[in-house]
């Protein structure tokens, strides 16, 4: 996202995908979508300019076993009761910029069957608009388990399992999300929100690497600069991932930190996407490789440059047999 013309502070900084229908009138077959974002200062009317990338999914489920949840097909992040894969609260309780929290999603098709959380959407807003130093995001670690505690879950805190044990399967996807939203103090009250699908089936399963992000001071009295290299502007770098034993696979951004080197400044362009998508699978290997093609923006008018990390997560879909070794004879060795 980029404002029009000049750069400015931010107030919310928000992108998500919704409203997924898939429709088979008469035959054919029809999906569909709403993109909506977010770029604002206090002066709420300024211009701004939007640009996504998106992967669509498709399998044959006489061929691939899995079952998607994108939630309420209808509206944007309802609330109430029905399928809220939504959750948007605040950083209450910490004591730094970084807040983590936890969410659930519950579907009986998901029962005993290998899941994944898809990202579909976030959500940042300040009280009042600031410059930014750091802007980062995390989800992390889904497991087909839930435990006795206080999850977020559309505008509340919810406690689906009410014994004090834990339990695996049931229809259950849990897992964590981490988010950083910064200027040069160490801490402000902001809001954050996400929005996600899941998936799940026999032949789904999804590759996480390990990934963390951390606050990062300001310049302060004692602070570092954390300069970098380069020019500003759009950043990309080629990125290969080996040895993959799927039939498919997918990259998802699942984890993304933005900073400004040595103090915080105003926005003019925001973003970070992954195109450029190729798995190649070699006949009889068993294994495949993908690759695909990582870019960051974040600069002012001041052409500041920036540093960026990433961490794409693998949707793998239906395991590749393996190559059969045929061993000579014993006359032979």
């Amino acid at each position: 996202m980029n404002y029009d013309g000049d750069d400015h502070h931010l107030l919310v900084l928000a992108a998500a995908l919704g409203k997924i229908k898939f429709d088979q009138p008469r035959g054919a077959k029809k999906l569909s979508w709403e993109a909506v974002g977010v770029l604002a200062d206090d002066n709420l009317h300024r211009a701004y300019g939007l640009c996504y990338y998106y992967t669509v999914v498709g399998w044959n489920q006489n061929k691939i076993q899995a079952v998607v949840d994108n939630g309420d097909a209808d509206q944007f992040c309802k609330g109430g009761t029905g399928p809220n894969n939504f959750f948007v609260t605040t950083n209450s309780g910490t004591s730094t910029a970084l807040s983590g929290f936890v969410s659930f999603l519950q579907n009986n098709a998901f029962a005993s069957r290998r899941a994944a959380i898809l990202p579909r959407g976030f959500g940042f807003g300040w009280q009042g608009d600031h410059h930014v130093l750091q802007v980062a995001c995390n989800l992390d670690a889904d497991e087909t388990f839930i435990t006795n505690q206080k999850y977020k879950k559309a505008d509340t805190d919810a406690a689906p399992l009410a014994t004090p044990n834990g339990r695996a399967g049931m229809g259950f996807v849990s897992w964590n999300t981490s988010a950083i939203f910064k200027d040069n103090d160490d801490r402000r009250n902001y809001m954050f929100a996400e929005l996600v699908s899941g998936m799940a089936g026999n032949d789904v399963d999804v590759l996480q690497p390990p990934f963390r992000i951390l606050p990062i001071a300001g310049p302060g009295f004692f602070g570092a600069c954390l300069g970098e290299s380069g020019p500003a502007g759009i950043k990309t770098e080629q990125v290969t991932i080996d040895n993959i034993p799927y039939t498919y696979a997918i990259p998802m951004l699942t984890g993304w930190e933005q900073w400004y080197g040595c103090d915080d400044h105003h926005v003019k362009e925001i973003g970070m996407w992954i195109d450029d998508i190729h798995y190649d699978v070699p006949p009889n290997s068993g294994v495949g490789t993908l690759r695909y093609r990582l870019s960051s923006v974040l600069v002012d008018s001041s052409n500041n440059t920036h540093g960026y990390r990433h961490k794409v997560s693998v949707l793998e879909l239906k395991p590749l047999p393996q190559p059969i070794v045929v061993e000579p004879p014993i006359s032979e060795r």
